[in-house]
């Protein structure tokens, strides 16, 4: 019973500090491989030490789909917009590889930064996502973006850094980006971005 208690009380801090956190990010202007840089002109170096191997994988959920009917829509206007800022974005982080589910809305998200990189777009299963952080964890490619869906986006950021951090993106949020580094040895992180 106590040991069930002060783990609920864990996550009550870990959920009320996350959605602190949300409320004070600034929005991302620039990524490259040491810096992240703010729309307010502000600059921060990143955390990793030189020389140190790390995963960096950044994820988003798609851009602001269409409101019609059926399961596959296209993105709207400002989902295109938002798509191509974030291939600008990404343009200097060190991406290696693309990753995208099988949807239009996903794949339409993720081909600005392809097509900036020159790079193609692998499908995965978000169905599948233990199997898919397994993957990215033990994986060679040093930069990785992954583009999801409001519910598979923070379930595999939790599975990438084995906790339990982020929830569900509410239905109208769009401008969340994940920075998941894993170094080789040692345990995974998650930086919440606004882009």
């Amino acid at each position: 019973m106590k040991l069930s208690l002060i783990f609920s009380c864990f996550m009550l801090l870990v959920a009320c500090s996350t959605t602190k956190e949300l409320n004070t990010l600034k929005k991302v202007t620039k990524i490259d491989q040491k810096s992240i840089f703010y729309a307010d002109g502000s600059k921060a170096l990143f955390p990793e030490k030189k020389g140190e191997y790390v995963t960096v994988i950044y994820l988003v959920r798609h851009a602001e789909k269409a409101k019609e009917e059926g399961e596959d829509p296209l993105l709207t206007t400002e989902g295109q917009a938002r798509a191509t800022r974030l291939g600008s974005i990404l343009r200097e982080a060190g991406i290696e590889r693309v990753y995208s589910t099988v949807y239009q809305r996903t794949q339409l998200t993720a081909k600005p930064t392809a097509d900036i990189l020159g790079k193609g777009i692998n499908l995965y299963d978000a169905r599948d996502l233990d199997s898919f952080a397994k993957q990215l964890k033990n994986g060679d490619e040093r930069g990785i973006l992954v583009v999801g869906h409001s519910n598979t986006t923070p379930t595999l950021v939790n599975a990438l850094i084995d906790q339990q951090a982020f929830t569900m993106i509410e239905e109208s949020e769009y401008g969340n980006l994940y920075r998941v580094t894993i170094p080789k040895n040692g345990e995974g992180k998650a930086t919440l971005l606004k882009y």
